[in-house]
């Protein structure tokens, strides 16, 4: 006879909290002779894209001389992601602001 047991959770899991479970489950009969076995369960968990990423600063400031050479450097920004693999992929575009045509070409080319 076949008889299923199932392991279900009773919180959310977290990826970031705790990769890994780990636990030892075991199965015994009502015989009047009583069997019993054990087995080891473990369970990965798996990460979601459950964090959004975060400037290391809310403002970022530079200047910039009008005569600098065309590609200088002129600011670098910084961001982090918790989450893990793919998910902490993180991609920069400018939302607004005032930009020039060759400002906005320039970008275009080089897709910050």
């Amino acid at each position: 006879m076949v008889v299923v047991g199932v392991i279900s959770t009773l919180s959310r899991l977290d990826f970031e909290t705790s990769k890994r479970h780990e636990f030892i489950i075991k199965v015994m009969d009502d015989g009047t002779d009583i069997y019993s076995d054990f087995a080891k369960v473990l369970i990965h968990v798996t990460d979601t894209n459950d964090h959004a990423p975060q400037f290391v600063s809310s403002v970022y400031a530079a200047r910039v001389h009008e005569m600098a050479v065309v590609g200088s450097r002129v600011i670098q920004v910084q961001a982090t992601d918790a989450d893990k693999g793919n998910n902490s992929q993180i991609q920069y575009s400018i939302q607004s602001g005032m930009l020039t045509t060759e400002c906005r070409h320039w970008l275009n080319e080089h897709a910050i």
